[in-house]
């Protein structure tokens, strides 16, 4: 014969077992949750400058920071590449060696980085990304020459600032910015 009371001690020991394990997994919820927020920042964020003078926090992989913590709306790492719209660009002849060239890259969201590849003519060529040309932003700040991925081939991301101004990050060497183009671009044979 039981004791008179048991399953009512049972039943109160199983909410307060219940409690605690509630009670420790919030905490540790929370705990680790302030661990993530807080790790890594001091590598990962960097300061940027943009056109109108503002500063954005901004990690190498684009990932945006607000007041400390990365903004939800932008991803953590670099999305694939868009894909072309067309296998060759629309254009027409306007010089013996000139050519009015339309974009052929696909719309993508203005948001986080992307991965890109700089054509074999470089970032000075023919940059186009996000159904745009793309141009370097006060180029002559770059000297006569410039980085080796302005005339050649780069791995790198774009990462939006704004709806027209991306940041270039190449494989190695500075970030460069560039500003949307309207329309078609006139442009030189490229060897």
């Amino acid at each position: 014969m039981e004791p008179p009371g048991l399953p009512n001690r049972q039943r109160a020991m199983k909410r307060f077992v219940l409690f605690g394990l509630l009670l420790t997994l919030t905490v540790s919820g929370a705990v680790g949750l302030v661990v993530l927020l807080d790790s890594d920042k001091p590598e990962c964020r960097a300061v940027h400058r943009s056109l109108d003078g503002s500063s954005k926090d901004v990690c190498a992989d684009g990932t945006r920071f607000e007041g400390g913590v990365p903004s939800s709306n932008v991803p953590l790492s670099p999305q694939p590449e868009s894909t072309p719209t067309t296998s060759e660009f629309r254009s027409e002849k306007v010089g013996k060696y000139r050519y009015r060239v339309w974009p052929r890259s696909a719309d993508v969201p203005n948001v986080g980085a992307y991965r890109f590849s700089v054509p074999h003519c470089g970032l000075e060529w023919m940059t186009d990304f996000d159904g745009s040309f793309w141009k370097i932003i006060d180029r002559k700040s770059y000297g006569e020459n410039g980085p080796s991925f302005f005339i050649n081939s780069d791995q790198g991301t774009l990462t939006f600032e704004d709806d027209d101004a991306v940041v270039y990050r190449p494989s190695r060497g500075q970030e460069i910015r560039l500003r949307r183009l309207p329309g078609p671009t006139v442009i030189h044979l490229c060897e």
